[in-house]
């Protein structure tokens, strides 16, 4: 199963966000190369070897993360 955190922070002038955070497996480890989403829209990133993942959006209000990786389950959040 992929556990994804994420932080949302007010990216300001253009009403952007930036949505961060790191994927990580059932025992914590960094999953590297899963992709992170908003669900239903285009936004999104790739985690890098520490699991890590920013990108930008102009999406407001609650919003589902999904993130997949081949050999792992998807997670949402």
């Amino acid at each position: 199963m992929l556990l994804a955190a994420a932080l949302l922070m007010s990216a300001g002038a253009w009403a952007q966000s930036t949505i961060s955070g790191r994927v990580t497996d059932d025992k914590g480890k960094p999953v590297r190369g899963a992709s992170v989403s908003l669900e239903n829209t285009l936004d999104g990133s790739t985690s890098d070897s520490t699991g890590a993942f920013s990108f930008t959006t102009e999406e407001k209000g609650n919003q589902n993360i999904i993130a997949t990786e081949v050999g792992h389950n998807d997670a949402g959040f």
